[in-house]
């Protein structure tokens, strides 16, 4: 996935960063590209020692029926003003790594 659109909804009424006045929350994921399920079954074997050990490349990921490897996919957190839509009161930034591996039975 490739930088994806920015998702946003409004932050709940008496809420803690309503209360510090913002009013709209937005979450990105940007930074990956991966595969899918698109994979011949010569490379399954190779994905599935991946997935064990989840040894994509930093920002990339891979899924298929039995496994999966996210490897530093990036997430923003963005809080913004409620008096200025687009003054930005905060920012976080999450790395998320992740895998698994299901048995095919």
């Amino acid at each position: 996935m490739k930088a994806s659109t920015q998702r946003c909804t409004q932050l709940p009424a008496g809420s803690a960063a309503r209360k510090a006045g913002a009013t709209t929350a937005c979450i990105q994921m940007t930074g990956l590209s991966g595969s899918s399920n698109a994979v011949d079954s010569s490379r399954l074997d190779t994905a599935q020692a991946d997935a064990a050990t989840c040894s994509v490349t930093a920002g990339s990921y891979y899924h298929h029926r039995h496994d999966y490897c996210l490897n530093n996919g990036e997430v923003t957190y963005t809080e913004y003003n409620e008096e200025n839509p687009g003054e930005i009161l905060g920012t976080g930034v999450l790395t998320v790594s992740s895998s698994a591996t299901l048995s095919a039975s």
